[in-house]
């Protein structure tokens, strides 16, 4: 599946994961954390091919170039009939930032969220990031809490 959002082709990853992991690291290699083994691209091209359905990755493409990219989880609770959706992983490459990217495979994110009746969107950022998600209608919860756990 595929959707035109302005010059970008935005596309799932189920069938061709192979053109776009290259590319899919490049998008996100500024938000790779420190003391976390990262995945080869053999095992992404596994994890790809085995993933569960409640996970989505879109890749925005652009003139045969991967641009950008955003992971959809969709999380079944027990309480609830609807599913909750985590965006994840949202990035684009350095050097097409600012063009509008983002904006649009976020806005791809929640209407798949929609689409499969999602009854909330959330999605964790860095502090100088909560104005360009609220300009995409995302509230600022004020809270965000974790734990870090390293193994070596």
């Amino acid at each position: 599946e595929s959707r035109e959002k302005g010059g970008m082709k935005i596309i799932l990853n189920k069938d061709n994961y192979k053109f776009f992991v290259e590319g899919y690291l490049e998008c996100i290699k500024d938000l790779n954390s420190e003391n976390v083994e990262l995945s080869s691209v053999e095992d992404m091209e596994y994890m790809m091919k085995n993933q569960s359905s409640n996970i989505t990755v879109f890749v925005g493409i652009e003139d045969g170039e991967v641009i950008c990219t955003a992971t959809l989880i969709m999380e079944r609770k027990l309480r609830y009939k609807q599913p909750c959706c985590h965006i994840e992983d949202v990035a684009v490459k350095s050097d097409k930032r600012k063009g509008g990217y983002g904006k649009q495979i976020v806005q791809c994110c929640i209407d798949t969220a929609k689409k499969y009746k999602c009854y909330k969107v959330k999605l964790n950022c860095a502090p100088h990031l909560v104005s360009f998600y609220a300009n995409l209608g995302i509230s600022d919860m004020q809270m965000h809490m974790y734990h870090n756990i390293n193994y070596g």
